[in-house]
C-alpha cells in the first residue's frame, strides 16, 4: 500500500475529514489530497502526517501490520483538544468526544441525559420549568 493510501486508511478509520486532518498537522487539505490519490511511497509531510495520525513514521509506513491509532499522542499545538472542539461546537462534554457519546444506545443517551438534568437541578435549584435563581425563601 502507498503511504498515501496508509494515510487514508487511517485519517478514515479515526473519523477525520481532511480538514481535520490538516489541523492536526499544518499540512494542506490539497497536499493530503493529492498524497492520497498519488501511489507515492515518500513524502517530506509524512512525518507531521503520521504523528497527527497517533502514528510513528514508521507505522504508518508499514503496511504489514494494522496499527492501532493513538491520536492523543500528537502534540496539542497541532491539534484542538476534546474540549477546545466541544466548546466550538456547543457540545456540553469537555472530556468526551461525540464520537465516543454515539457509541451508546438511545436508552444510554435517555439515562445519561436525565442523570445530568438531575445534577443541574440539585446544583442550580433549577428544574427546566423553574426560572429562579436557585436561591430558597425560608417559609415563616
Amino acid at each position: 500500500m502507498s503511504l498515501g493510501k496508509q494515510v487514508k486508511y487511517y485519517r478514515e478509520r479515526l473519523g477525520l475529514t481532511l480538514e481535520e486532518l490538516e489541523d492536526r498537522s499544518g499540512v494542506a487539505v490539497g497536499t493530503i489530497s493529492a498524497l492520497e490519490v498519488r501511489d507515492s511511497s515518500r513524502s517530506k509531510y509524512a512525518s507531521a502526517l503520521a504523528k497527527a495520525l497517533g502514528l510513528t513514521l514508521e507505522q504508518l509506513l508499514d503496511d504489514s501490520e494494522e496499527w492501532v491509532v493513538q491520536p492523543e499522542i500528537a502534540s496539542e499545538s497541532q491539534h484542538k483538544s476534546i474540549q477546545e472542539r466541544s466548546m466550538e461546537n456547543n457540545w456540553p462534554f469537555r472530556s468526551i468526544s461525540r464520537e465516543r457519546y454515539d457509541l451508546l444506545s438511545e436508552k444510554q443517551k435517555d439515562a445519561i441525559e436525565e442523570w445530568v438534568d438531575g445534577q443541574i437541578t440539585h446544583y442550580t435549584g433549577r428544574s427546566p420549568g423553574n426560572k429562579s435563581t436557585g436561591s430558597r425563601r425560608k417559609s415563616a
